[in-house]
């Protein structure tokens, strides 16, 4: 799936650009926060945390949100909009 425009993303870093990616791909699927919480195990706080850009994800947990979500980990990757920021 296509990701969200990358003026978006302007004067955030990856930890904040990846919990919007995150967002996007759970609203994407239709899923709530509370429902991908719970199925990839994580507390609606911790995932918040990661939402908000204040935790960085491990890619264990994020390869789980890609499944739920049908994303690839290309999909979260950041770094190209790092760079563009």
């Amino acid at each position: 799936m296509k990701r969200p425009n990358t003026s978006v993303f302007a004067g955030l870093n990856a930890k904040q650009i990846r919990g919007r990616l995150i967002a996007s791909a759970c609203t994407m699927r239709g899923l709530t926060v509370k429902q991908l919480a719970e199925a990839v195990f994580l507390s609606p706080r911790q995932l918040h945390r990661y939402l908000n850009g204040i935790s960085d994800i491990d890619v264990n947990k994020l390869e789980q949100i890609a499944e739920v979500t049908g994303q690839t980990l290309d999909f979260f990757d950041t770094r190209e909009l790092v760079k563009r920021n």
